[in-house]
């Protein structure tokens, strides 16, 4: 079911990232032509080789990674996906805390959430 979210989410991008290539006549097609734009999402949705390397050509362009991250982060189902990941891995968690703490509000919300937890293990002992 995730993957599914995500996967609707990524065709949607890859439309996006295919529109903005500059491939001439192709961005035109698939800008003006739904069908052609449909058969051409679908290959690359059907292969999951070709969906990795638009995952990557998206990621890679500083402009769209950010409309890429949002848009999965307003997707319930594809964010909830994201953060599980997140905080299944301990690097992942890492960056993320390092992240919040660099910020001085943030470092404050972050301090009085773990001393909360403390608080909470120290009272279930």
């Amino acid at each position: 079911m995730h993957m599914r979210t995500l996967s609707k989410v990524f065709l949607a991008l890859i439309a996006l990232g295919l529109a903005g290539c500059g491939g001439g006549d192709v961005a035109h097609q698939l800008e003006t032509n739904q069908q052609y734009r449909e058969q051409v999402m679908g290959a690359i949705a059907a292969k999951p080789d070709l969906a990795m390397a638009m995952q990557q050509k998206l990621l890679a362009n500083d402009s769209l990674v950010t409309k890429v991250v949002d848009m999965v982060l307003q997707d319930s189902d594809a964010s909830q996906y994201v953060l599980f990941r997140i905080a299944t891995n301990q690097d992942a968690v890492d960056i993320v805390l390092r992240s919040a703490v660099a910020d001085s509000m943030m470092r404050r919300h972050v301090m009085a959430v773990m001393k909360g937890v403390e608080m909470a293990v120290t009272t279930k002992r």
